[in-house]
């Protein structure tokens, strides 16, 4: 009866070490703390910017044991890391030895310090793969340049170029013909230098720039987005209250898109998106 008990007590952390050492979980009965929701796919990430696959598609349970209480936003973060890096191709495992096994702790709470190391490795693992692979430095760098206008000579330039373009109506605009246009103004300008300047794109919305911050707002809120017109439109918009600009994250790897979205969401990461970081000059 007693073995049947320890057994028992144990089995959170079975569920533990595949998850916290390779971002894995099989559990059919629904006996670990973390939930897995299967109707979240990562490719809802290339169409929708709201997509709620990090945040939910893994997410804490309410019946968190109490010896894990404390760890347990640790070891749901650390299978992510793990789990992110496994959708995308990169099959990493957190080196086990026998000193940091899970199973090897004592009264001294040994297993709060494994988990500990199991995050920094996973943590330090998908950021050097971003950062190395996938070229994040430089990515932000353009986007510094290119949206943040930190080098917002090519932007006037367009403005002169397509003026005439712009003071159409949305619906008579010709996108491809100020795609051309961009092209030619981020080829005459100090935007040359950038390294992938076909990544920038232009659009043409069919709201205007105020209805669409209304819209993310409401997003961030929670609040309904209704077809209703809280905020009124102006009678007759152009080009000049629609256009945008858009800058392709990877456009030659969608792991890497998928890798660059979710990154926004790591705290660990914030600092290097400081914009004022010399490395992003």
């Amino acid at each position: 009866m007693v073995k049947m008990l320890g057994l028992k007590s144990l089995r959170p952390l079975l569920f533990d070490i595949l998850w916290v050492y390779e971002g894995v979980t099989d559990d059919p009965y629904g006996e670990f703390f973390i939930a897995e929701n299967k109707s979240l796919q990562k490719e809802s990430l290339s169409q929708d910017y709201d997509a709620k696959y990090w945040r939910q598609r893994y997410s804490l349970k309410d019946d968190i044991p109490s010896f894990l209480s404390d760890a347990a936003e640790t070891i749901l973060t650390t299978g992510k890391y793990l789990n992110v890096m496994r959708e995308c191709g990169h099959n990493i495992q957190v080196p086990m030895s026998e000193n940091s096994k899970l199973m090897s702790f004592g009264s001294n709470h040994h297993y709060l310090e494994c988990i500990k190391a199991a995050y920094e490795f996973a943590s330090g693992e998908l950021l050097n793969l971003i950062k190395e692979k996938y070229d994040l430095m430089g990515k932000l760098r353009s986007i510094k340049h290119y949206l943040l206008l930190d080098q917002g000579d090519f932007l006037v330039h367009f403005m002169d170029i397509a003026q005439d373009e712009l003071a159409k109506k949305p619906d008579e605009i010709s996108v491809e013909k100020l795609q051309s246009l961009l092209d030619l103004a981020l080829r005459t300008t100090a935007a040359a230098a950038d390294p992938c300047p076909e990544d920038l794109t232009c659009c043409v919305e069919r709201t205007t720039l105020l209805k669409r911050l209304s819209t993310l707002k409401d997003l961030e809120t929670g609040e309904t987005v209704s077809d209703g017109n809280d905020l009124e439109e102006p009678v007759s918009i152009t080009g000049l209250e629609t256009f945008a600009l858009s800058y392709k994250v990877c456009s030659s790897s969608w792991h890497a898109y998928f890798l660059f979205y979710l990154i926004l969401s790591l705290s660990f990461l914030v600092p290097i998106f400081y914009i004022g970081d010399p490395k992003l000059r």
